[in-house]
């Protein structure tokens, strides 16, 4: 499994909503998670460009406020927190059923 070159990883801090918000597509990861380089290689094999960030303690803290789940990866498009690789806060979400889904362009509208 690719684990995801330092260079197109990013350590960000500030607010996740900051964030999330400058970003288009944004991965919260963990090295050495599989389900955070599948998630990121299934978006750039489907053409996008996710900003991934190396997810520090204190943001999986905010993250927990915010969506609930400490886990990664845990993606955000537009804003909007769509959960991560198999699963989301709706039963049709997670990065791979929204791109098997042809659901992106619903959220990059």
């Amino acid at each position: 499994m690719g684990n995801n070159n330092s260079s197109d990883t990013k350590e960000m801090s500030g607010s996740i909503q900051s964030i999330v918000q400058a970003n288009q597509i944004v991965v919260f990861q963990s090295s050495g998670c599989p389900y955070c380089s599948e998630a990121v290689r299934n978006l750039k094999a489907a053409g996008y460009e996710p900003t991934v960030i190396e997810a520090t303690s204190q943001q999986r803290q905010q993250l927990a406020q915010e969506t609930s789940s400490r886990s990664v990866p845990n993606i955000w498009i537009k804003g909007k927190y769509v959960g991560g690789c198999n699963d989301g806060p709706e039963p049709w979400m997670g990065i791979n059923k929204i791109l098997k889904g042809n659901k992106m362009t619903a959220f990059l509208a």
